[in-house]
């Protein structure tokens, strides 16, 4: 005959999970997933932007040997037929702005590849249909500059639509969206976007604080 205790003991053991129950289990399973995945996302957008500034300090380094081989004259972007020179910038869908000159990756700085560097880096979320995530260089001859331009993944330490030299100074941004920061005026208008430009931010290296602003 069987006691009190083990009757007990036995119902329970047959009850199984109540309708709250498995809702309680469902929601801490939902939640715990949640925090998985912005945690995955998050370490994969700054794996990006690794990658963004291991790009930026190599095509600083090929375009300093470039330089050396050339008597200290950088590869010049496209020339705009008066003396100056337009933007080569990787946007397939192009632009009707004329200081820029559609341009693909793999020829946008002339004479890099292959001597100076085995290819040339592309931003690890590019799209060159939609122009975000996509770089652009512009050259005198005496000075450069490169973009990664319309960056998609995490603002600037400035907020959106800021410039910063990540190989220099990540911490100091330089806003573009007031009319009192220096390069407001020229990246309002550069891509022919309109005031203050679309970009969420833009990572760029120049050659000297005369092509800042370009």
């Amino acid at each position: 005959m069987c006691s009190d205790s083990n009757l007990f003991s036995h119902k329970l053991a047959q009850r199984g999970f109540t309708l709250i129950e498995l809702l309680v289990v469902i929601s801490i399973i939902g939640l715990l997933s949640s925090v998985v995945i912005s945690s995955v996302n998050v370490a994969r957008a700054k794996g990006r932007d690794a990658a963004r500034e291991s790009n930026l300090h190599n095509l600083v380094t090929a375009l300093a040997l470039y330089a050396v081989d050339h008597d200290g004259v950088y590869p010049t972007s496209t020339s705009n037929g008066s003396g100056w020179y337009k933007w080569n910038w990787d946007c397939v869908s192009g632009t009707t702005a004329s200081s820029v000159q559609v341009t693909p990756a793999s020829s946008m700085i002339p004479g890099l590849v292959p001597n100076y560097i085995p290819s040339f880096p592309e931003d690890p979320s590019t799209n060159s249909v939609s122009c975000v995530d996509t770089l652009a260089y512009f050259s005198n001859g005496t000075d450069y500059k490169i973009m990664d331009y319309n960056i998609q993944d995490s603002p600037n330490p400035g907020g959106p639509k800021s410039l910063i030299d990540p190989t220099r100074n990540y911490n100091k941004p330089y806003s573009v969206t007031t009319a009192s920061s220096p390069c407001y005026s020229v990246y309002s208008n550069i891509f022919g976007n309109g005031t203050g430009g679309d970009t969420n931010s833009v990572w760029a290296v120049w050659s000297s604080p005369t092509a800042m602003c370009w």
